[in-house]
């Protein structure tokens, strides 16, 4: 079953991430945010099957990038699209959305 991996706050950002084999909370305030970027990235599934996926990245000041795979958050990942959007725009933070100007 598929869970809530963010939580936006209206200035900071909690993502819960797998790091090695453990999860661990990663916050992060608006003002420490660079930018939030919605693209495309070629991923593989099998030794030689490679699949287009779609990924969030959230650029860290100081800290390694906030990274959510499409195929990794299932049922949640619109809502961290539309969550993330309107967090980019109350807190003036640089927003690009290169899937909506691709076609896949």
């Amino acid at each position: 079953m598929p869970k809530d991996h963010l939580l936006c706050d209206k200035t900071e950002i909690i993502a819960t991430q797998l790091m090695g084999n453990q999860w661990r909370q990663v916050s992060a305030r608006a003002d420490r945010i660079k930018s939030i970027r919605f693209d495309y990235v070629d991923t593989r599934k099998l030794l030689f099957l490679k699949r287009r996926d779609e990924r969030i990245t959230v650029e860290v000041s100081g800290g390694m990038p906030v990274t959510f795979l499409r195929s990794a958050e299932k049922g949640y990942f619109d809502e961290y699209k539309e969550r993330l959007r309107e967090f980019a725009y109350n807190n003036k933070i640089t927003f690009h959305d290169d899937v909506t100007s691709q076609t896949v």
